[in-house]
């Protein structure tokens, strides 16, 4: 089940299209030299993002930039969001504590700066790493309230599905069935209403796991089937590789030997254009 929700810790950390995300970010880096002060500090932190997945090194160094320069100038919404942009290139880095480390200190900061969507994007992945990577439900659902508490004080519907998706999650793994579907429908209820694919392909691979869970089989690869058709749309590569491998292993539940393999091919196939460590393992394991 934590390749669900590694899935969605990811989501934001991969690039939908790799090409013009390296395009844009040279397009961006040509204005650098013309740029100065907060203004740099909001284009470092752009390029960051767009060339995390592609050259993590890069990132790295781009973010730590950012982040020196915000600081001299103390500008706060900056340094917030630089922490954010350094723990996205730690993650690619595969030095997860670190990536934890700044996208907490991001979040803490947005909020005391009313930044509240960089604050609930912040909790949202923390609480998914927190699950998939340390495996520790206790601060994922520590963060996962978190992000709930803000965006119901401050009457903003932004991501709310996501957190509740987060916490339904956490209710499953602890084998509390209702409170898991209540918190599902909530996110369903939300996620209808928008185009989010990657949440949305997240809140399916869930239910479908919780179908595989009770062994009705043919409604897990149902709702997994939706979930790969999302995360596809998306451009998740990181929901994409999860979502294949948790069909491959229902199909061999099922006895479908050939459907599996092929799922396991294709997710390996994938994992092979990814830099980030954590979701290669669930191909070969």
């Amino acid at each position: 089940m934590r390749k669900v929700i590694l899935a969605f810790a990811l989501l934001l950390f991969y690039a939908s299209d790799t090409f013009a995300q390296k395009t844009l970010a040279d397009s961006l880096q040509q204005k650098l030299p013309f740029t100065k002060d907060t203004a740099r500090v909001t284009l470092l932190n752009k390029i960051s993002t767009l060339v995390a997945s592609s050259d993590s090194k890069k990132s790295l160094a781009i973010s730590q930039e950012a982040l020196k320069l915000a600081q001299d100038l103390n500008f706060k919404n900056g340094i917030a969001q630089s922490h954010r942009t350094l723990g996205i290139a730690w993650l690619y880095n595969n030095d997860h504590q670190q990536a934890t480390e700044n996208l907490q200190l991001s979040g803490d900061m947005a909020l005391a700066n009313k930044q509240w969507e960089l604050a609930i994007q912040n909790y949202l992945n923390l609480g998914g790493m927190y699950c998939s990577i340390f495996g520790n439900y206790v601060k994922g659902m520590e963060f996962y309230t978190k992000a709930l508490g803000v965006c119901e004080s401050q009457n903003i519907s932004y991501k709310i599905y996501d957190a509740y998706s987060g916490i339904a999650y956490i209710y499953q793994h602890q084998h509390e069935n209702k409170k898991a579907l209540d918190y599902y429908m909530k996110a369903l209820g939300y996620l209808e209403k928008t185009n989010d694919h990657n949440s949305l392909g997240i809140l399916y691979q869930n239910i479908g796991e919780h179908y595989q869970e009770a062994q009705q089989l043919n409604e897990a690869v149902s709702y997994l089937a939706k979930s790969l058709e999302a995360f596809k749309r998306g451009g998740s590569k990181g929901g994409t590789i999860s979502t294949l491998t948790s069909l491959s292993d229902v199909y061999r539940q099922q006895g479908f030997v050939d459907k599996a393999l092929a799922g396991d091919m294709e997710a390996l196939a994938i994992s092979k254009t990814i830099t980030y460590e954590r979701a290669k393992y669930y191909v070969y394991n």
